[in-house]
């Protein structure tokens, strides 16, 4: 069975075809040749038998009259028969009277010679005296034997007539088997040629050529197989297109990746530089404030200190951006202040960076917005105008930097419109696009002419895209840089937060801090800032829920992040204990997921750690100060 399994499909048909037809034509010649022999065999005894018969009734009278001659025309007769071979005629004592033999007699093999004999008897009848000849009884005539004819019969002609129905069923079934291999052949050639086209179609599939397809020309299983084949190869051919499809975007994707992955490794070491600066700076003027110095030279190294720390703070919060400006979401706290105040200390501190570098500065705000309030974050708007202002300031060797804000109406939606011009180096036209990227913009050059990270328009634009708004970059290579922002406000302005303490009495804020040194800070912080307010402090969420058990307080900085009960589940306590009175986070953690869950558990302000005293004196400032500002409308 395995040797037959190696045979051609062509093979197996033949001999599927030919072994029923080989075993039926056996067993049916067989048994037609048994049967013809039998009968030829049967056929030769029924003629010597009926020979002897008719020799034995016609050889009576001759016997009895001597005339024995008469009998040879008979014998002469019966060996024209084939299987007679010879007739012998003996009388009643033995002798022979007549003998004929076939000329071949002498040729013929004794042992396929039989004899058979028969005797001819007379019988007499005895006649009545009473009775007439013709009525005489026989019943007790008498019998005589006469003579005796023996035939000898041969088989020679019946083992010749059997050598010849052999030879003649042997053609018959040699015939048919052939007649079947022909038929066996023919209806091969209507499915061998289909089957071969189809291995070599499949054959072609194998070496990948894929877009073949093979003519359905035939029916039945046959042609179902074909059609079937074809949705294979349509199958294959959209499972290579969807793998070379799935290959070439993974092969992109890693391109991406590892372009990311290399422009992110060197933002890292630049943003570790930009952190090392700084760093640099707080602990040599801190190390040489530790040394007796004078009353100059310790205001210097104070100056520097707080320099270094403000530029760390800011470096911190750009990277902070950039975490979540790539995620799509940033913590928006909307307030409504006038845009002058918000950007009073930085107009302040690029007035003297300009002087510094020999630059003319100009601010202008217009009327509405000198008069008015806007509804804006003012974190991120301080933010935006930094990067514009320092990256205008950073790239203009002489000239000036102009910054105009003013309020405008974009498709009747108010826009706050905020645009900075600069003389500088400005931006070729194959760079503008490139400068929006996040990470385009990070230099491996450390020996680079300007120092910074290189990331100001990358978060500018990040910024006002969230915030909803467009940026317009206007800008030539050595010719200048317009960037111009446009960023939406609500039109109704937000109701100003409630006043929550009684006119002339001392607001108390409790402060909830688990770090003993940012306690200290924040309340030394406070003291200054306000000092008619009342500040005690705890130091876990579980003393904050007894203390404003025995105590009321007006205002509650809650640390987010302490061991025990955090933050967030002490604000959700006292929220179900019906406590009304504003609560502001104070945390480190300023992503956009921390925002919102402090919004979710009822917090009412959001201040990001460290804390700037103008930071914190807005905020306490506009939930526990009464004060003619907050009559004014806003925008």
């Amino acid at each position: 069975m395995i040797a037959l399994r190696r045979w051609s499909i062509r093979r197996r048909i033949l001999l599927v075809g030919v072994i029923p037809v080989l075993l039926a034509v056996l067993s049916l010649t067989s048994y037609h040749m048994s049967e013809r022999w039998d009968n030829i065999l049967q056929a030769n005894d029924n003629v010597s038998s009926i020979v002897l018969q008719h020799l034995v009734i016609s050889a009576e009278y001759p016997v009895m009259s001597g005339n024995v001659a008469l009998l040879e025309p008979l014998v002469e007769a019966a060996l024209l028969q084939p299987s007679i071979v010879a007739v012998t005629i003996y009388d009643a004592s033995g002798d022979i009277l007549l003998s004929q033999r076939i000329k071949q007699y002498g040729d013929l093999p004794t042992k396929d010679i039989s004899a058979f004999q028969q005797p001819v008897i007379q019988e007499l009848a005895e006649l009545d005296a009473f009775s007439e000849f013709e009525a005489a009884s026989l019943s007790s005539g008498t019998r005589k034997q006469l003579a005796t004819i023996a035939l000898e019969v041969t088989n020679t002609f019946s083992h010749r007539q059997q050598i010849v129905i052999f030879q003649q069923s042997l053609a018959a079934g040699v015939g048919v088997l052939f007649l079947t291999v022909l038929i066996g052949i023919a209806i091969s050639t209507t499915i061998i040629p289909a089957l071969e086209k189809l291995t070599r179609f499949i054959d072609t599939l194998a070496q990948g050529q894929l877009d073949a397809r093979l003519d359905v020309d035939d029916g039945a299983e046959i042609g179902l197989l074909q059609k079937n084949t074809n949705s294979l190869a349509n199958s294959l051919m959209t499972a290579r297109q969807d793998t070379q499809e799935y290959t070439r975007r993974l092969k992109e994707e890693q391109a991406r990746t590892e372009a990311a992955s290399q422009v992110k490794s060197r933002f890292l070491t630049m943003v570790s530089h930009e952190l090392r600066t700084p760093l640099n700076g707080v602990s040599g003027a801190l190390e040489m404030i530790q040394l007796n110095q004078s009353s100059s030279d310790f205001e210097l190294y104070k100056s520097v200190a707080k320099s270094s720390l403000d530029q760390l703070a800011v470096i911190l919060q750009d990277v902070l951006v950039i975490v979540d400006a790539e995620k799509g979401k940033l913590p928006v706290n909307i307030q409504q202040q006038r845009l002058p105040q918000i950007l009073s200390q930085l107009i302040l501190d690029c007035r003297k960076d300009a002087l510094d570098g020999c630059l003319s500065f100009v601010a202008e705000y217009d009327e509405a917005l000198k008069r008015h309030k806007v509804s804006v974050d003012p974190a991120l708007v301080r933010q935006i105008v930094r990067h514009l202002l320092s990256n205008a300031m950073k790239f203009t060797a002489d000239g000036y930097v102009v910054f105009k804000a003013s309020h405008q109406y974009i498709n009747g939606q108010p826009h706050l419109m905020m645009t900075v011009s600069d003389t500088g180096i400005g931006i070729s036209a194959d760079k503008k696009e490139l400068i929006f990227e996040a990470f385009a913009q990070v230099s491996e050059d450390f020996n680079r002419r300007y120092d910074g990270m290189g990331l100001g328009l990358t978060l500018v634009n990040r910024i006002v895209n969230i915030l909803g708004g467009n940026v317009h970059l206007d800008s030539n290579l050595n010719a200048g840089t317009v960037v111009r922002v446009e960023l939406p406000m609500p039109v109704t302005p937000s109701e100003p937060r409630a006043v929550v303490h009684q006119a002339g009495a001392s607001p108390r804020v409790l402060i909830v801090e688990d770090n003993r040194v940012n306690l200290m800070i924040l309340k030394k912080m406070i003291n200054k800032l306000f000092p008619m307010f009342q500040v005690d402090s705890v130091e876990s969420g579980e003393d904050c829920l007894e203390t404003v058990a025995e105590c009321s307080y007006e205002l509650i900085l809650m640390d987010c992040q302490m061991p025990g009960m955090d933050g967030f589940e002490t604000t959700q306590k006292l929220r179900e204990q019906e406590y009304s009175m504003p609560i502001v986070a104070c945390t480190a953690n300023a992503s956009s997921e921390v925002y919102e869950r402090c919004q979710a558990v009822g917090m009412d302000g959001f201040i990001g750690k460290p804390v700037h005293p103008d930071t914190l004196k807005s905020e306490l400032t506009a939930w526990l100060v009464e004060s003619e500002s907050q009559a004014d409308s806003g925008l």
